[in-house]
C-alpha cells in the first residue's frame, strides 16, 4: 500500500522541476499554474483546520506579483509543514498589498533596504501605534516580525535565484538585526531559545557511543534479539529476501552528515561518488591532499566525476557504508523499481516494497534501533534522542572540537545566514564573527574588490604574523562585519551605518584548507 500524501516529506510532495520550469509542476492536488492551491490532501486531519490554513489564493494578488509569490510559497511548501507554509504566505499578503498601494509600488524590483525598513515602520504604525486610541486590539510585535521576516525571505530568494522581478540589490539587514529592531532579543527570550537548542545537543560521549553502535550493528535484522538467524520475508514482493537493518545505515548517515531526516529520505541509490585527486588537475600542497575525496549528492542520480555546488563532503567510512547498503538492497530495487537508498517493506500491504515517509521512519525504523542499542547516561538512565539531535551534535562537534570554519558548515547546511548556522553550533554572535574572520586568515585564496576589500586584505596580512592571534582577531572583529549574502560574505560593519556599496560584492572567500 503506497504512502498517503501527508505521510511523505515536503521534498517528496513538492519537488522542483529539473529544468527550472515551475509552470510544468503538477502534483496530486494542484498545478503550479492554478490560481488557488488547496493543501487539504497534504494535511493529516484537514477537517480540523480552517479553510484559511489549507488554501493559498493568488487571484487576489496583482498580476505583476503572482509568479514570484507562487515560486516563493512553493519553496516554503518543500521546506515545512503545509499549514505553516499557508500561514506564512497568507499572513503577509494583505499587508504587503496595502503597503505597496500606499507607497505607489508595483513590483518587487522596487524594493531595497530602505523600502524594506519603511515596510517595518508601516507595520508598527498601522497595527500598533494607530490602535492606541481605538477599540481594535493592536497586533503583537512577534506577529509583525513574522510578516517582515517572510517578506525578507521572499526578497532574498528572488535575488538569490535572479527571478525576473528580483530586487536589484540584497536587503542589507540580518535576521538577528531584524528581531532586535522588533524588540525580540531580550535576555529572557535569548536564554529560552538557547535552552531549547541546547536540549537537542547530545553529550559527546553518548553521541560517539551511538555512532559506534551503528558501525558495529549487523547489516541484517535478527529474527529475535537472542537468535543468530536473520529475518527473511516469507511472502509478498519481498519474499526470500533478508530484512536489511536500515536503522544502522540511517544513524550513520544522519550522524556523519548532519542532514535532516527529510533530506536523507530522498537520497538515491547512486548518491555517493569518489573524486580522484589527480596531480595533473590539482595543485598538491601536502601529503594529506593526495587522498581521494568522497562526496554525497542530493536529489539526483546523475553521476559526474567532480563535485558541484550542493554536494557535501563525507568521510570514507560513510561512503563505504552507503555502497554496502546499495549492494544489500539491490534485489529490493529490482523488484520494486524504487531507486531510493532508504525505503520500507510493509507487512500490512503483503510485504510490499515502497517509499518510506518521515513519519513511518520515526514509528518503525528508529524505535527498533533504539531498543537494540539503548543509550545510558551518566545517571544510569536511558537517554532518549531524536533524529534532529544528531544534526545539532554533528554541527557543534565539527566547529567546537575540530575547528571547521563557519563558512564551510554554512555551505554544508545550505544556510543563507550565520544566524541559522549559529542555532546548531551554540555559539554567540561575537564568537561566530571571529570564527568567520578566522576562516579568512587561514584561507588559501581570497579575491577582493574595491578600496574596502583591499584594506581588509591588508589587515588580514597583519593578523597572520601576529603572535597573539586571538587578540588580533578581536580587533579585526571590531572593525569588520561578517554577514552572509547570496554572492558571498560581506565584511562591512553595520555599526558604521548605511553601507555606501550596498549590494556590491566587496570580497569572497574562494577557498580554504578543507
Amino acid at each position: 500500500m503506497s504512502a498517503l500524501a501527508y505521510e511523505l516529506s515536503p521534498a517528496e510532495n513538492f519537488p522542483l522541476s529539473d529544468k527550472g520550469d515551475y509552470n510544468a509542476i503538477v502534483n496530486k492536488a494542484f498545478a503550479f499554474r492554478d490560481d488557488r492551491w488547496n493543501l487539504s490532501l497534504f494535511i493529516e486531519h484537514p477537517d480540523n483546520h480552517a479553510e484559511s490554513s489549507k488554501q493559498i489564493r493568488y487571484d487576489n494578488l496583482p498580476k505583476a506579483l503572482q509568479l514570484t509569490y507562487k515560486r516563493f510559497t512553493y519553496h516554503l511548501l518543500g521546506e515545512m509543514k503545509p499549514q505553516s507554509a499557508v500561514i506564512k504566505a497568507n499572513g503577509l499578503k494583505t499587508d504587503l498589498m496595502r503597503f505597496m498601494e500606499e507607497y505607489g509600488l508595483s513590483s518587487f524590483k522596487e524594493f531595497d533596504s530602505e523600502v524594506f525598513l519603511n515596510f517595518n515602520a508601516w507595520l508598527r504604525e498601522t497595527h500598533i501605534d494607530q490602535k492606541v486610541n481605538k477599540k481594535e486590539k493592536p497586533l503583537k510585535e512577534k506577529t509583525l516580525y513574522d510578516k517582515a521576516l517572510t517578506l525578507k525571505q521572499l526578497l532574498d530568494m528572488a535575488e538569490l535565484h535572479q527571478w525576473h522581478d528580483a530586487p536589484k540589490e540584497p536587503i542589507y539587514l540580518g535576521d538577528t538585526s531584524l528581531s532586535e529592531m522588533w524588540g525580540l532579543s531580550s535576555k529572557e527570550a535569548g536564554e529560552k531559545k538557547k535552552q531549547t537548542a541546547l536540549e537537542r545537543l547530545m553529550p559527546t560521549p553518548l553521541f560517539k557511543t551511538l555512532m559506534n553502535a551503528a558501525k558495529e550493528a549487523s547489516p541484517y535484522i535478527k529474527r529475535r534479539s537472542s537468535d543468530k538467524n536473520f529475518k527473511v520475508y516469507q511472502s509478498g514482493q519481498a519474499k526470500g529476501i533478508k530484512a536489511v537493518n536500515f536503522g544502522k545505515y540511517l544513524v550513520l548517515t544522519l550522524g556523519m552528515t548532519g542532514l535532516r531526516v527529510g533530506e536523507v529520505m530522498t537520497l538515491h541509490a547512486n548518491c555517493v561518488f569518489m573524486e580522484c585527486r589527480d596531480k595533473r588537475k590539482f595543485k598538491i600542497t601536502s601529503e594529506k591532499e593526495k587522498k581521494n575525496r568522497y562526496w554525497l549528492r542530493r536529489d539526483t542520480t546523475k553521476m559526474r566525476p567532480e563535485a558541484e555546488e550542493g554536494d557535501i563532503r563525507i568521510p570514507k567510512e560513510l561512503y563505504e557504508a552507503i555502497l554496502e547498503l546499495k549492494k544489500l538492497t539491490e534485489s529490493y530495487r529490482e523488484r520494486s523499481g524504487i531507486d531510493r537508498l532508504f525505503f520500507g517493506v510493509f507487512p500490512q500491504g503483503g510485504n510490499k516494497i515502497t517509499k518510506i515517509s518521515e513519519g513511518s521512519l520515526n514509528q518503525n525504523v528508529l524505535p527498533g534501533f533504539r531498543k537494540q542499542h539503548p543509550l545510558i547516561d551518566e545517571n544510569g538512565e536511558e537517554y532518549h534522542w531524536k533524529p534532529h539531535d544528531l544534526r545539532h551534535t554533528f554541527a557543534s562537534i565539527l566547529v567546537n572540537e575540530h575547528n571547521i570554519s563557519i563558512t564551510t558548515l554554512l555551505r554544508h547546511y545550505a544556510h543563507l545566514s550565520f544566524e541559522m548556522t549559529s542555532h546548531y553550533i551554540h555559539l554567540n554572535q561575537e564568537t561566530l564573527k571571529k570564527r568567520a574572520l578566522a576562516g579568512f586568515v587561514h584561507a588559501d585564496k581570497i579575491l577582493v574588490n574595491g578600496q574596502t576589500g583591499q584594506q581588509f586584505l591588508d589587515k588580514l596580512n597583519e593578523v597572520r604574523v601576529e603572535a597573539d592571534i586571538e587578540k588580533a582577531l578581536s580587533k579585526l572583529a571590531d572593525t569588520y562585519g561578517a554577514t552572509s549574502l547570496p554572492f558571498g560574505l560581506c565584511i562591512y560593519n553595520a555599526r558604521m551605518g548605511h553601507c555606501p556599496n550596498l549590494g556590491v560584492a566587496s570580497c569572497w572567500e574562494l577557498g580554504d584548507n578543507g
